[in-house]
């Protein structure tokens, strides 16, 4: 696990946009009574973020959000919040990231990655159901020089995160990297979904086939982090939830009954896309696949779409760099962690309808494979 002593980067090196740290004395108070919100993260009960973090690692937080700016994360919205501090998003920009789902935490866990850059990141609702922790470490920037830096980090500490998980004796799980232009992440104004005969959804369930990750018998035969190179990219599709403010701790809730737009949940899922839910509130509908021209046309049907439609908020196309996945020794054989299927389009085109035999040629009126 990384050191108590605290884990350093090219990233954390101060830019012109830095900020300084406040008197730390009172902002560490300030930090340690710090309440999200009533109106953020409706679906968290992790109300106190910082009460108890040790107060080098609060340091250590605190000093990566006020001088990385390009720094993106729940823990670093809130340092930022309190010392006053805004950071603007270049209109171009590229977004490099990593994600870990994880079984089960414990603090040593917890600090070895938020040590290595990791924020904590939970869903409501996460698929496999297995998992119900989640990490992510994201930077925003333009592009260049800097971008290489930060995904030089990011991938450093990547492949230390699963170094970590893998040594840990129970929990389970997986890292994943990513990066993606702005150009392939569309945010689109609310509005009310409205489907019309003529404007079907561009899938269907005979439009994709789904292959199931391989988890047993891996090659090399070592217990040790497995490198799955098959997944190309991913895309997620977010609508928002109906969900009240948060205003107590509550054990479950019924996401269906705040869903706005069941058709469009159906038509998702019954393509091949699974259900999450953040704690924002916000349903995410998201998808491998194992080619990324596949996944760059169906990115472009589903913005087509969305503007058609509307009741979606943001789609995004995230190419995918890296994925290490935790191993265990189980009867004999090497298993590794579950992670979700992959996406292709069906071999037989008859089977897929006129729109999605289109994408699946290539041929949709008004796209480009990027």
């Amino acid at each position: 696990m990384a050191s108590a002593a605290g884990h350093s980067s090219p990233a954390d090196s101060a830019t012109a946009d830095s900020a300084p740290l406040p008197p730390w004395e009172s902002f560490r108070r300030r930090l340690a009574k710090y309440v999200v919100p009533p109106q953020t993260l409706r679906l968290s009960n992790e109300r106190v973020p910082f009460a108890d973090m040790p107060d080098d690692l609060l340091w250590q937080v605190a000093n990566r959000a006020l001088r990385t700016p390009e720094r993106r994360g729940r823990l670093t919205s809130a340092v930022r919040h309190l010392a006053g501090q805004r950071t603007e998003t270049p209109l171009k920009y590229v977004v490099v990231e990593s994600h870990i789902d994880l079984t089960m935490v414990d603090s040593l866990l917890t600090r070895a990655l938020v040590d290595l850059g990791y924020e904590p990141d939970n869903f409501a609702k996460m698929s496999p159901a297995k998992y119900r922790f989640h990490f992510t470490l994201q930077y925003t920037c333009g592009s260049g020089t800097r971008a290489r830096v930060l995904y030089g980090d990011v991938a450093r500490s990547a492949q230390e995160a699963a170094q970590v998980l893998q040594n840990h004796p129970v929990a389970v799980g997986y890292v994943e990297t990513e990066i993606y232009r702005s150009e392939y992440s569309i945010a689109l104004p609310p509005t009310r979904f409205s489907q019309s005969r003529s404007e079907p959804f561009p899938f269907t369930n005979n439009t994709f086939q789904s292959d199931p990750a391989p988890d047993r018998d891996l090659d090399g035969g070592a217990v040790e982090p497995s490198i799955d190179g098959r997944r190309a990219a991913d895309i997620h599709v977010k609508i928002p939830g109906n969900f009240p403010e948060w205003t107590r701790p509550r054990d479950s809730v019924d996401p269906d009954a705040y869903h706005p737009a069941r058709e469009l949940k159906e038509s998702l899922e019954g393509s091949g896309f699974y259900e999450i839910l953040s704690d924002a509130g916000n349903f995410i509908y998201s998808a491998h696949f194992a080619a990324l021209p596949e996944a760059n046309q169906v990115f472009r049907a589903l913005v087509a779409f969305a503007h058609r439609s509307g009741g979606i908020v943001g789609i995004a196309r995230e190419i995918c760099t890296g994925l290490w996945r935790t191993t265990r020794e189980r009867d004999g054989s090497i298993s590794a962690s579950e992670v979700p299927p992959l996406l292709r389009f069906c071999a037989d085109p008859t089977a897929t309808g006129e729109p999605p035999h289109q994408l699946a040629s290539g041929k949709l009126p008004g796209t480009r494979v990027q």
